[in-house]
């Protein structure tokens, strides 16, 4: 890798990082907990993606919950854990979408819920939401 580059998995890891760690929406020092949906958990992509979230995450005071919906095929799953996570009131959502179209109305949640989603691995989150100023996907 040459100097200044980062890998993929670390851009959205580091994103996901400096939004949160920032404490533009939050206040004052960084604690609580991130959520992460990926629609599969195994593999070179994604367990890469994991350790560095996780450790990102523990590094600047947050706890991270990882959710895996079992493959790509289980999209009604994914949505649930999403909602799942906004219902908890986690401080932020990395989401890989196995499906973004199926994922507009837990998107619409989480925004009323004022918790950011940084997308991951696909360019929108959800195709009749508009993103964020200064949005970003990985």
């Amino acid at each position: 890798m040459e100097a200044g580059t980062f890998p993929r998995s670390g851009l959205t890891a580091l994103a996901l990082i400096c939004g949160i760690g920032s404490g533009m929406v939050w206040g004052a020092g960084p604690s609580g907990t991130i959520g992460a949906a990926m629609p599969n958990t195994k593999g070179e992509w994604y367990t890469p993606q994991l350790y560095g979230i996780t450790d990102e995450a523990k590094k600047l005071g947050y706890d991270v919950i990882i959710q895996d919906a079992g493959g790509y095929a289980n999209v009604d799953k994914q949505v649930s854990q999403v909602s799942n996570l906004i219902v908890q009131r986690v401080k932020a959502i990395l989401l890989d979408s196995a499906d973004p179209a199926a994922f507009n109305g837990v998107v619409r949640q989480a925004k009323e819920a004022k918790i950011p989603i940084v997308a991951a691995g696909t360019p929108t989150v959800a195709s009749d939401i508009p993103p964020d100023a200064g949005a970003i996907s990985s």
